[in-house]
């Protein structure tokens, strides 16, 4: 054993010079360390030795035994390749850190170390063919160089991982080199040959030709095609033995919570691949939150499938322009919950055809806007599964701590849940900044209370210039702030790899990139940041910026710094241009919000988290565990780093009065290093039972339980909870602290707004089960819903009534109405009773108008519909509808913004135009004209057709259905849609015409496209061609 003190002792130091080599310390600046680099080779290699030698003896306990010590080897390795990187014996380092990475089942960092490999000059040794095996299990490379002697090792190796056949004879081979290199006394060889002689036995063990069938109870003949294909994965990850020993390669319901990097796309590929080889179905759905990560499935499964299978990614508009596959064709559907959900109200067959359901990021059933909806699709589905022993059901998650109790809400006892503690992830380092000692101290294990190892002078402070060009005595770069010291970490790191800094509002980001602009020093800054950039890249990258934000924007000015934003509503071609340029090392460092915690893959290196909030509240324990999870993907780096940059919060750490301030203290260390630690995520909730759950309206009070008033207030026919409202907040009126009545109005208002998002989905999904359930009332389709939620799966006895009761009180407010017409229109409507009576007001006092078919009135129209309906719109009448005009019109932000500005002489914001145009508009207008078209049966057709063009039109902010339909396709930036549809000439080419069209036009479209990120000239021609 090697994991004694004192070998952990110079672990620690071993990784600190590691570090201090990282952060590009000068070595004079390098604290005292009691031990020298190399003093663990020795117990490194001995460690190591004795593993390989134990599994070639077949000595079981010593194997388990000696597996105990490779972690603290492969550590090692890993420090010490940073240590020695320019030296020729850092290539043992690295092969012996790969080997004991890919033994310890860390394939990904096996792959990281490799890849440093690939160009150096490793000598006609053994080191070579280990090298080239273990390489061949990620890339197949043509190794020339292999010495004879060991060539033919290499080449049957290459056979079995495309036969699975012949292994008996390659441990033959390699036992009888072992031995030829034993009586050389070859002591070097004997290490590489043995460690050859695992790696085999390992591949061997998790070779997909072994696996694949006994997983899938499929033959070896039926998946040999597959797996002869040089794309197919010819072991097995750890997750995706995991996936397989669950039964989910034969159909089986299961949950699948594992952190993020361990392999689950590719276990994804291998269930939808089982589904379709064993003819269960040829109809998958994925269901994944976000536009964004709907396109980076759709790629993922283009790469997996290609042109064998039909791959379809529907458009966000709420609309009936999808064609799921109903014919033999297999075919993969990626869509939005809320887009399912669409298909689901208008045509229950879509999911009666569907035989595999699996939904991406499987968790957002307590997001407070669309987390009721979602929870009541998933339920209806879950019930299909449950009925249906021949449907599967596939949620996917990093961060659903209470996946168990989901689990047994969702499938009873017919269901599986994938789920491991040990199962290896690249390694996390927490860090601290403290000005203080100039240091960044490491935390491991979630143990707070002692640093573990620690970088030392890592700041220098340089001179800032005054605006008259003389040296300042006091301003220095960078101060204390977290603004500055982000700034400065994220350029002296960003050479090793990106840097993504965390902000909680996207207007603090123009802040910073401000900052980095404005700085005047006698000393070149941000050197690294602007070196670190493809120029070429960053030329086309600026060109886009500039359409879209302006030539003077900080954004704009921010490209040719090398530094870029992210975040919600920032535009959509941005934001993929920004993705694709972080991922392929065009730029190094990201300023983002949360977003970069919903599932979007940017392979960071470095997390600077310069605050623990999310705008008006504290993050939570699985928002940073999903922070984190970002860091170090899996292949591309060893390790990541999470730098806290939030000074004071880290130097107060043991201020036992702390507390009281905003900044640090002990109970403030306490709490907030208690979010690293995955155990203490928050368990999945929902919003439905969140109703129920006592509200906390200020910190100075006990919390309030209000489920009954909003149960009472429904009976009451107050269903828009005005009434409670008003009551609420004319107490809250009543109390004396300014801040204290604030902070409680505030917590009031958030209670109530998320209140009704959760009614208005109750009832809608309600009277959808009563249009598929006819002979039912609603009082049985409601008490029969009400326990089946996940709501009901998790509330104690006493919850689980209110939560009935509630269910019945809206079913006897649905029962209130007269006309049955009006709920046969509202099983179809996604929308409340009370906004479908609305638009049915409307529809009669309008429909002549809107049959007229003039775009700019009908617009006005609408959003004085949309006006009306709606009280939390921050923009006046005249300059929304104007703001509308200029979005359906294809006008950038900057355009609309200045517009606005010479109009009106009101100089709105960015962020606020971005919000306005996204939430208001692109979203929840939109969403409204969607279900006007539903519920317009006195319209005509052709009347239909043209509001469903205008409803495309307001969600993506495009002129033209041409534009739209190349939008849709996958160039999802409204500037570059708009300038390829210039080119083809025509205005309304829509779907099912657009690809022939870009076809006949794509050299000329290519050229068009060069001027732009190169992101789009791939998916046009990868993905649209």
């Amino acid at each position: 054993m090697i994991t004694t003190s004192s070998v952990q002792y110079m672990l620690r130091e071993a990784k600190s010079r590691a570090k201090q080599k990282e952060f590009n310390i000068d070595v004079e600046d390098y604290p005292r360390y009691v031990t020298d680099s190399k003093d663990l080779d020795y117990s490194a290699v001995y460690a190591l030795s004795k593993y390989v030698e134990a599994i070639i003896d077949k000595q079981e306990n010593n194997i388990s035994e000696f597996y105990k010590d490779l972690d603290v080897v492969s550590q090692y390795f890993n420090a010490a390749t940073n240590i020695v990187r320019d030296h020729d014996y850092s290539i043992d380092y690295l092969l012996s850190g790969a080997s004991t990475y890919f033994l310890l089942d860390d394939f990904g960092s096996a792959k990281a170390l490799l890849d440093q490999l690939l160009y150096r000059d490793l000598e006609n040794d053994d080191r070579r063919v280990l090298f080239a095996v273990l390489y061949a299990m990620y890339h197949r490379n043509n190794n020339k160089n292999i010495p004879q002697n060991n060539r033919d090792i290499y080449e049957k190796f290459l056979a079995f991982l495309d036969t699975g056949n012949d292994i008996d004879n390659i441990y033959n081979k390699v036992e009888n080199y072992i031995s030829f290199l034993l009586r050389q006394q070859d002591d070097l060889g004997v290490y590489y040959s043995q460690i050859l002689y695992a790696i085999i036995e390992k591949a061997d063990n998790n070779s997909s030709w072994r696996l694949l069938p006994t997983y899938s109870n499929l033959s070896i003949d039926i998946w040999s095609p597959f797996l002869k294909q040089s794309y197919a994965p010819k072991i097995l990850w750890t997750a995706q033995q995991l996936i397989g020993e669950a039964g989910l390669l034969k159909g089986n319901n299961g949950i699948i919570q594992l952190p993020t990097g361990v392999g689950k796309t590719k276990s994804l590929e291998l269930i939808i691949r089982s589904s379709f080889l064993s003819n269960r179905t040829n109809s998958v759905i994925i269901i994944s939150p976000l536009r964004a990560l709907c396109s980076e499935i759709k790629i993922d499964m283009y790469k997996a499938f290609g042109k064998e299978i039909k791959i379809n990614q529907l458009s966000d508009a709420l609309q009936e322009d999808y064609v799921v596959g109903n014919d033999d064709k297999k075919h993969i559907t990626i869509c939005t919950p809320e887009k399912l959900k669409y298909i689901m109200h208008h045509n229950m067959e879509v999911l009666y055809a569907t035989g595999l359901f699996v939904f991406d990021e499987g968790h957002l059933f307590d997001s407070p806007k669309r987390g009721a909806s979602y929870e009541l699709l998933v339920t209806t589905i879950k019930t299909l599964c449950l009925n249906d022993t021949n449907k599967q059901c596939v949620f996917i998650s990093a961060v659903m701590q209470n996946a168990d109790a989901i689990k047994n809400w969702l499938f009873n006892d017919a269901g599986v849940l994938v789920s491991s503690q040990s199962i290896r992830t690249t390694e996390k380092n927490i860090g601290f900044l403290s000005t203080t000692s100039n240091s960044v101290d490491y935390y491991i294990d979630n143990d707070y209370s002692t640093r573990n190892y620690w970088v030392q002078n890592v700041i220098k402070e340089y001179p800032l210039l005054t605006p008259t060009g003389r040296i300042s005595k006091t301003k220095k770069f960078p101060d204390s702030t977290a603004k500055d010291v982000s700034l400065y970490l994220a350029n002296l790191l960003c050479r090793n790899g990106s840097v993504a800094i965390y902000l909680s509002r996207p207007d603090w980001i123009e802040t910073y990139i401000k900052r980095i602009i404005e700085i005047k020093s006698t000393q070149i800054l941000f050197e690294n940041l602007r070196s670190e950039i493809n120029e070429i890249e960053r030329d086309k990258l600026k060109r886009l910026m500039d359409i879209h934000y302006g030539v003077n924007s900080s954004f704009s000015k921010g490209v040719l710094y090398g530094v870029l934003p992210h975040y919600a509503d920032l535009e959509d071609g941005i934001k993929t241009s920004v993705e694709y340029a972080i991922k392929n090392d065009f730029f190094k460092v990201v300023i983002c919000t949360s977003t970069l915690a919903q599932g979007v893959n940017i392979p960071i290196k470095y997390l600077l988290i310069a605050e623990f909030s999310a705008y008006q509240r504290e993050l939570q324990a699985k928002e940073i565990q999903n922070l984190i999870g970002r860091t170090a993907r899996s292949g591309m780096h060893t390790e990541g780093s999470i730098i806290v940059t939030d000074i004071k919060f880290y130097e107060e750490r043991n201020n036992s009065k702390g507390y009281i301030f905003q900044w640090g203290g002990k109970y403030n260390w306490e709490k907030k290093t208690a979010l690293f630690n995955p155990q203490n995520s928050e368990p999945c909730g929902s919003c439905i039972l969140e109703i129920f759950i006592p509200l906390n309206i200020c910190n100075r009070y006990e919390p309030v339980f209000l489920g009954g008033e909003v149960i009472e207030a429904i009976k009451n026919g107050d269903i828009t909870l005005s009434e409670l409202n008003k009551e609420l907040v004319q107490v809250a009126e009543k109390i004396e602290s300014k801040y204290n009545k604030e902070e409680i109005i505030r917590n009031i208002n958030k209670y109530i707004r998320n209140t009704l998002y959760t009614l208005d989905s109750i009832e809608t999904h309600l009277c959808f089960l009563k249009g598929i359930e006819p002979d039912l009332s609603f009082e049985e389709i409601a008490e029969n819903l009400s326990k089946t939620t996940l709501a009901y799966a998790l509330a104690d006895d006493k919850t689980k009534t209110f939560i009935n009761n509630l269910f019945l009180a809206i079913a006897e407010q649905i029962n209130s109405i007269d006309e049955e017409q009006n709920v046969i229109y509202q099983a179809k409507a996604m929308t409340s009773i009370n906004l479908t009576k609305q638009i049915k007001e409307w529809l009669v006092k309008n429909a002549d108008e809107v049959e007229k078919q003039d775009v700019q009135k009908t617009i006005n129209l609408f959003y004085l519909l949309y006006y009306s309906v709606n009280e939390n719109i921050e923009l006046e009448e005249t300059v929304a509808l104007k703001v509308l005009e200029l979005w359906l019109s294809g006008n950038t932000i900057v355009q609309i913004q200045n517009k606005i500005f010479n109009l009106f002489n009101i100089d709105k914001t960015i962020y606020s135009i971005e919000k306005f145009c996204r939430r208001h508009l692109s979203y929840t207008l939109s969403f409204l004209i969607g279900n006007v078209i539903d519920l317009s049966e006195e319209l005509t057709e052709s009347t239909k057709l043209f509001l469903k063009r205008l409803q495309k039109r307001v969600k993506y902010g495009l002129p033209t259905t041409t534009s739209i339909s190349i939008y849709e396709k996958g160039i999802c930036d409204r500037a570059i849609a708009q300038d390829l549809a210039s080119l083809i000439g025509f205005d309304d080419v829509d779907d099912s015409y657009i690809i022939p069209i870009l076809q006949n036009k794509k050299e000329e479209l290519n050229e068009k496209l060069k001027l732009y990120p190169t992101v789009f000239y791939k998916l046009f021609n990868e993905i649209i061609i």
